[in-house]
């Protein structure tokens, strides 16, 4: 009779890195709290966003289709999930909170990137690691998000930008 025990093997993998997911309220980002069309300055700012948000998993972008078509958004950051912005106040901004927590169910310990100065996305930093990030020129970010806030230099309009 055979009396060894056979001990399970286990593997070890090493654990990915957490998921990233951005967050990009282009309207924000491209006026700058300005609130007027510039449409170099406005492609420099969201170029410099598309830097920092490279290789990030998913990338959900909210906009006014005046804008994306003004400025050839889909064609200029074709990896970016374009959705239209609902009307009225806060709306783009409810709409990427949405997103986002729901992309958090999904892939729980992500780490949330936030490109917008709104105080609302403060909310996200109870529930994923957050960091909220702004082109330099940026003006207008809440106080409520300058814990997590890292302001992203900007070069000049046109320039390459990270693949």
């Amino acid at each position: 009779m055979n009396t060894q025990t056979i001990t399970p093997l286990t593997l070890r993998r090493p654990m990915p890195p957490p998921a990233r997911i951005a967050l990009i309220d282009v309207d924000n980002i491209a006026l700058g709290g300005g609130g007027e069309l510039r449409r170099s300055w406005a492609l420099e700012q969201l170029d410099a966003v598309a830097r920092e948000v490279s290789g990030a998993e998913l990338v959900y972008a909210v906009a006014s289709q005046s804008l994306v078509r003004a400025l050839g958004l889909w064609f200029r950051y074709p990896e970016w999930t374009f959705r239209p912005a609902d009307v009225g106040p806060d709306a783009a901004d409810r709409q990427l909170l949405d997103y986002g927590r729901c992309a958090l169910r999904q892939r729980p310990g992500a780490h949330l990137i936030v490109a917008s100065g709104d105080h609302i996305f403060a909310d996200l930093a109870d529930v994923a690691a957050l960091r909220v990030i702004v082109p330099s020129t940026h003006c207008g970010v809440s106080a409520r998000l300058r814990p997590w806030l890292r302001r992203v230099p900007t070069g000049p309009a046109g320039a390459p930008r990270a693949a």
